[in-house]
């Protein structure tokens, strides 16, 4: 009878046989075991990790960093956050640069997250905390005049100031406008009554306060006529006009300026000049560059007048109501007069183009009047060049004692040439 012989062996212990069989060493069970743990935990950690750490990071991270961090990127100094949002503005002032002479309103808009806003001077000094209204009136007269910057500080969470870019800058002035130059000239009593009338001053003019109610006019003969009143595209210089011919001869006007600057100063500033009678005869009206000059009593008018292709000296005597011309000089092309009196003479200069080889060149002529026997003599000329001095020109008499040498200088844009002269006739002795 055939016996059998059965074997059952599970299969957890055929693999640990399996383990046992593999090498020298015997198997690690424990340590499996701890490994087994081990994976199990890191299994376990990667789980609870990879999920909610993402979902932590990833959506608020981005939410609550990303703008925050380029707010701090531009951080200047005091720990205050530049703002390039624009979380607040100015309403007041509307423009970049404004002016101020004491009060000066100031208004500024708020986004709805923005609050506990601060209006700052020159980035340091905090002239006022806004409240409900966003408004402030600054009194400038504890500041001094100038140019000052405005500034909004403002949070949008607590602790952390922002710096709004919009910025402005404000020039404190308290000053009042000064005239710097006028035509005709202050207290000046030769004057035509078609010169233009124009009052340069020191600072640009508010050309919204330049009109005829705020430059006026006035003559001294009680006489009035409508006038109007402008600002050159200069910005500082006022022109008035009038008809020339609305008011009679002689008169001295006054011309009065209340007009304001930029930061609202009124001017305040007036100019008086004299048109005489004689300016309204013939030799008013034909002459140009005209001089008006007392030689032993007598007056007389020196000016420049248009001849047969050439421009003519003439010298007008006055008797009574008339003015008789005693004496003149054919010139080319005189475009500057001057004259100055010694003794008994009248001493004259001119400025004049000549042509040369088709070149225009510049030359100073002389001349002496001699009321005595009424006679104008021509003196030396001296030729400045191409490149001489051009526009005004002025006389100076050195010594007025005559039979002996005197001294003439003739001055042009600061050049001064210095010319002889006697009662023998002038001569061309120059020296520079």
């Amino acid at each position: 009878m055939n016996s059998t012989l059965r074997f059952t062996i599970s299969l957890p212990l055929l693999a640990a046989l399996a383990l046992g069989c593999g090498g020298d060493d015997p198997p690690q069970r424990k340590d499996n075991s701890n490994n087994t743990a081990n994976n199990t935990a890191n299994n376990a950690s990667n789980n609870v990790t990879n999920a909610p750490t993402n979902n932590v990071t990833n959506a608020p991270t981005n939410n609550v960093t990303n703008t925050p961090t380029n707010n701090v990127t531009n951080t200047p100094t005091n720990n205050t956050i530049i703002d390039p949002m624009g979380g607040a503005a100015f309403v007041l002032p509307a423009d970049a640069t404004s002016y101020a002479s004491a009060g000066l309103s100031v208004r500024i808009v708020l986004d709805a997250d923005a609050s506990e806003a601060e209006l700052l001077l020159d980035d340091s000094e905090v002239l006022t905390q806004f409240g409900a209204s966003n408004e402030f009136e600054w009194d400038t007269s504890s500041v001094a005049e100038g140019p000052h910057e405005l500034a909004i500080r403002y949070s949008l969470a607590p602790g952390t100031p922002l710096l709004s870019e919009d910025l402005r800058t404000v020039i404190v002035d308290r000053t009042p406008p000064s005239i710097r130059s006028s035509i005709p000239a202050p207290s000046s009593d030769q004057n035509s009554p078609t010169t233009p009338i124009s009052l340069r001053f020191d600072e640009p003019m508010d050309p919204a306060s330049v009109d005829a109610t705020t430059v006026t006019i006035q003559f001294d003969n009680g006489e009035s006529t409508t006038h109007t009143a402008s600002l050159e595209a200069d910005g500082v210089t006022v022109v008035v006009e009038f008809a020339p011919d609305s008011i009679s001869l002689p008169y001295t006007a006054t011309v009065t300026v209340a007009a304001t600057d930029l930061a609202g100063n009124p001017a305040n500033r007036t100019l008086t000049y004299t048109v005489p009678a004689w300016i309204g005869t013939s030799i008013g009206i034909t002459m140009s560059k005209l001089h008006y000059v007392d030689i032993g009593g007598s007056e007389y008018v020196i000016g420049v007048g248009r001849g047969v292709g050439s421009d003519v000296v003439n010298v007008y005597k006055r008797a009574g109501s008339t003015w008789t011309r005693v004496a003149n000089q054919s010139i080319s092309n005189v475009y500057a007069l001057a004259v100055d009196t010694a003794g008994d003479r009248a001493h004259i200069a001119v400025l004049r183009r000549d042509s040369a080889s088709g070149i225009i060149v510049k030359a100073a002529q002389l001349l002496e009047f001699n009321p005595m026997n009424d006679s104008l003599t021509p003196g030396g000329s001296r030729v400045l060049g191409p490149d001489g001095p051009g526009g005004a020109i002025a006389l100076e008499v050195r010594a007025a004692a005559l039979g002996t040498v005197d001294a003439l200088a003739v001055v042009s844009n600061g050049a001064v040439s210095v010319f002889e002269f006697s009662n023998r006739g002038l001569t061309n002795q120059t020296a520079n």
